[in-house]
């Protein structure tokens, strides 16, 4: 499937609910109704100016609506999406352009005056520049990314999707808080679609509320908008943002790392605010420690999820919903993977931890040339080192490879 076309796929009632709200833009919000429709004028307006099913838009954007419009229109028309993360400096962002040649660029008035406006001249590959906020004294032919929402007249015929069609890729060069990775990773429709399934084991519906706090580029914006979700973003957090956000909007799950974890746990405390709409959460990147995971069950009377995964392959182990928290774990492997563990101890039950799965990426581009993922008859080193109890539990020891999706240390040892 096409995931463009997931914001379509609606009935009326959802259509008419509102798909995303920005909370740190006065509370801005679009249906999913509006999504859909200005993710066409984006494309069409692409599709007009000579873009093609193939050609690439680099995105350097903070997490936003504009973002996710971005995203849904490009992968209506099998555009390609290179997104940077904002927190890279000018030379990533040179390193990433110049690999890829980007037709178009897109990013916001704070980011394009820091890192970006030194660079315009030593890209001549790209045609067509926007900005998505401030004012429009940026040099001459940038131009507003509203530009792009105004609808024309006319349909476009999107371009036939396939899943081994490397024309739907999704690049990936970096992610917070982790050296930046020369290796752009790329993703098809079809592994987009596998990453974002370990976020619907958790039961996401329509009914539910998610506040992603997360990494911008993740899987679960595409879980929580494909379940007919409310999406609410929160750029500027704070433990105590999360708290009003969770009273305001009623949040019934959300995404994040074990420092936000502790923000949100010590703001509640400081508050006497203690929400209990909370449905999950997700904690990504290293483990949540032990005090800490059983205090937030306890206080928010909810379930914390634990789990591990990596830019290849996605999250590959999650705790199931339907067990009691098993503190220190990341989990068993999820059910549509396959794993193996090639023992350095069998006396203590230690060993690497390989997966086989329909979500792995197969090519990596590296310095201009897509390059096939060498993997042994598919199967795929994770680097990471584990222990396995009983019930197939697993328990990190260690990890030899920078893999994380979140910034998870080199070598990780669990308490």
């Amino acid at each position: 499937m096409n995931i463009g076309y997931i914001v379509s796929k609606k009935n009326d009632m959802v259509r008419k609910k509102k798909a995303i709200i920005d909370m740190d833009n006065a509370n801005q919000s679009i249906t999913y109704e509006e999504l859909d429709y200005l993710t066409d004028n984006i494309a069409r307006n692409f599709t007009r100016k000579g873009f093609k099913h193939g050609d690439i838009v680099m995105v350097m954007l903070e997490n936003s609506i504009e973002l996710q419009l971005c995203y849904f229109a490009c992968f209506k028309v099998g555009i390609i999406i290179q997104p940077l993360n904002y927190h890279i400096g000018t030379e990533d962002v040179y390193y990433a352009s110049s690999q890829c040649k980007p037709k178009v660029f897109i990013t916001n008035t704070k980011l394009w005056n820091q890192k970006v406006i030194t660079l315009r001249d030593k890209m001549p590959w790209i045609q067509e520049w926007y900005y998505t906020k401030g004012d429009g004294n940026l040099g001459e032919n940038v131009k507003s990314f509203s530009e792009l929402l105004i609808a024309g007249n006319g349909e476009i015929s999107p371009s036939k999707v396939k899943d081994t069609d490397f024309g739907q890729l999704f690049f990936v060069f970096s992610n917070t808080g982790t050296k930046f990775n020369h290796r752009g990773v790329l993703l098809t429709h079809h592994v987009m679609e596998w990453h974002s399934y370990p976020y619907e084991l958790m039961g996401l519906s329509e009914h539910d509320v998610v506040a992603c706090i997360l990494h911008p580029y993740n899987a679960l914006t595409r879980a929580v908008l494909k379940a007919g979700a409310t999406y609410v973003i929160i750029k500027d957090f704070s433990g105590e943002r999360f708290i009003e956000a969770c009273f305001q909007f009623g949040i019934t799950f959300f995404g994040g790392t074990p420092e936000q974890f502790h923000d949100i746990l010590n703001a509640a405390k400081r508050m006497n605010r203690f929400p209990e709409t909370l449905k999950g959460c997700f904690c990504v990147g290293q483990l949540l420690d032990n005090e800490c995971w059983i205090e937030f069950e306890r206080v928010f009377k909810t379930k914390v999820y634990g789990g591990i995964g990596c830019k290849e392959l996605g999250i590959f182990t999650l705790q199931k919903a339907t067990e009691k928290s098993l503190i220190g774990s990341i989990g068993q492997v999820i059910p549509y993977m396959y794993y193996k563990i090639k023992w350095k101890d069998e006396e203590q039950g230690i060993g690497d931890l390989w997966i086989k799965s329909h979500s792995m990426i197969s090519h990596y581009w590296i310095d201009g040339i897509i390059q096939e993922n060498q993997t042994q008859d598919g199967w795929f080193e994770t680097g990471y080192e584990v222990k396995k109890d009983a019930e197939n539990n697993l328990f990190l020891t260690g990890n030899k490879k920078d893999t994380s999706i979140s910034g998870l240390k080199r070598y990780f040892k669990t308490n």
